[in-house]
C-alpha cells in the first residue's frame, strides 16, 4: 500500500487507515510515512495508536522507525515523551539527536536543546547542517553574544559556512542578539541568499530601530532577483512602524498587491493600524479600520487600542476597547 504523495496529511492518514481496516499489514515504511503525517497534523492521539503498533509489529528496536516517533511527539507538542523514547534508543544516529534537538528548541526548551547539542558533540557526533539550524534559533533566543560567538565558531570549523541555511540562521541570531552590524556582514558575505535571508536581516533592523536601514535594504532586495513573500512586507511594515517612516510604510502596503500581487494577511493591516497609529494619527488609523475589505481581528483593534493609550485619546480607545471585548 502507498502512502499518500499529494503532501496532503490528512489523506495519508485516510490511506493508513484504510489498509490496517483492509488486514493489510503495514511495513515500516508506511510506519513511518504515517507518523510523518500525524507529525504534521500535531496529532498525538493518532500518534500513540501507531506508537502500539509500532511495539505489536516487533520495530522498537528500528532505530529510523524510533527516530520518526521522536519527531512526531516533539511536534505535537508531547517533548516529553519524545525524550523518554530518545533516551531508550539503542544505536542512537545523527538523525536521532537532531529530532530531540529540533524538538527541544520547536517547543521552547532552549536550554535543554543546547544541552544536548553539547552532549552530541562530547560524544564525537559531528554536527550537519540540520543540526546546526535547529540549534541556532535555540542560541538565538537566548541572546548571549558570546555563545553566539561559539557557534560561529562551530559552523566555520565544520565548513558549513557556506551553507545558505546555516548563514540564514546565524545571520538571524547575531540580529536577535543585537549585533546588527555583525549580522549584516554576514549578510553581505553571502555568494547565495533566500527570502528568508532578506526577511531576517530587515526584522532585525527594523527591530533594533533602523528603520532607514531596513527601507534600504528592502530597495535593494526589489532590484534583484529574489522577490519580496508576505513576511518581508510584515517585517518592513513593522520595521517602518517603529521607525515613525509613515509615508515609506504607507506605499509599501499599497505596492505589496499592486506590484507583487500580495493579498494582505490580517497581521498586515494590524501592522498598518499600528504605523498610523504609534505616529499619532489616530483618525486615519480609524478610518482605515473601517474601510478594510475583511472583518478586522482582535490583533488590529488591540493596535488601535495601544495606539489610543500612547496618545492619550480616549474618545477612540473606548471605540478600539469595545471591538476587543
Amino acid at each position: 500500500m502507498v502512502m499518500s504523495k499529494s503532501g496532503d496529511p490528512d489523506e495519508a492518514m485516510a490511506i493508513f487507515e484504510k489498509m490496517l481496516d483492509e488486514g493489510v499489514e503495514p511495513t515500516e515504511v508506511t510506519i513511518m510515512e504515517a507518523l510523518h503525517a500525524c507529525a504534521d497534523l500535531g496529532d498525538h492521539e493518532r500518534g500513540r495508536f501507531i506508537h502500539k503498533l509500532v511495539d505489536q509489529l516487533g520495530l522498537g528496536t528500528n532505530v529510523s522507525v524510533m527516530n520518526s516517533l521522536i519527531s512526531m511527539y516533539a511536534k505535537s507538542k508531547k517533548v516529553d515523551i519524545a525524550a523518554g523514547i530518545f533516551k531508550n534508543l539503542q544505536g542512537k544516529t545523527l538523525v536521532s539527536w537532531n529530532a530531540m534537538i529540533l524538538g527541544y528548541a520547536q517547543n521552547g526548551c532552549v536550554n535543554e536543546a543546547v544541552n544536548y547539542f553539547c552532549e552530541m558533540r562530547s560524544q564525537n557526533i559531528k554536527p550537519d547542517s540540520f543540526t546546526l539550524v535547529s540549534v541556532i534559533p535555540a542560541l538565538a533566543d537566548l541572546s548571549v553574544l558570546r555563545q553566539a560567538k561559539w557557534i560561529h565558531g562551530l559552523v566555520i570549523r565544520a565548513c558549513l559556512d557556506k551553507n545558505v541555511f546555516v548563514m540564514t540562521a546565524l545571520v538571524d541570531m547575531y540580529a536577535k542578539c543585537g549585533a546588527v552590524h555583525t549580522a549584516r556582514k554576514l549578510f553581505d558575505m553571502m555568494d547565495e541568499r533566500h527570502v528568508t535571508t532578506w526577511n531576517v536581516m530587515i526584522d532585525g533592523y527594523g527591530t533594533h530601530g533602523h528603520g532607514k536601514a531596513a527601507v534600504e535594504l528592502f530597495n535593494e532586495m526589489r532590484k534583484g532577483l529574489i522577490k519580496p513573500n508576505n513576511i518581508t512586507f510584515l517585517c518592513i511594515l513593522s520595521a517602518c512602524s517603529h521607525s515613525g517612516l509613515v509615508e515609506e510604510g504607507v506605499r509599501y502596503f499599497v505596492i505589496m498587491k499592486k506590484e507583487y500581487s500580495l493579498e494582505p494577511a490580517m497581521d498586515h493591516y494590524g501592522a498598518m493600524v499600528d504605523l498610523l497609529g504609534r505616529a499619532g494619527r489616530l483618525n486615519e488609523a480609524w478610518d482605515f479600520i473601517e474601510k478594510m475589505p475583511i472583518e478586522p481581528g482582535i490583533n488590529v483593534y488591540g493596535a488601535m487600542l495601544g495606539a489610543c493609550k500612547i496618545h492619550k485619546n480616549v474618545e477612540l480607545g473606548g471605540e478600539g476597547s469595545e471591538q476587543t471585548v
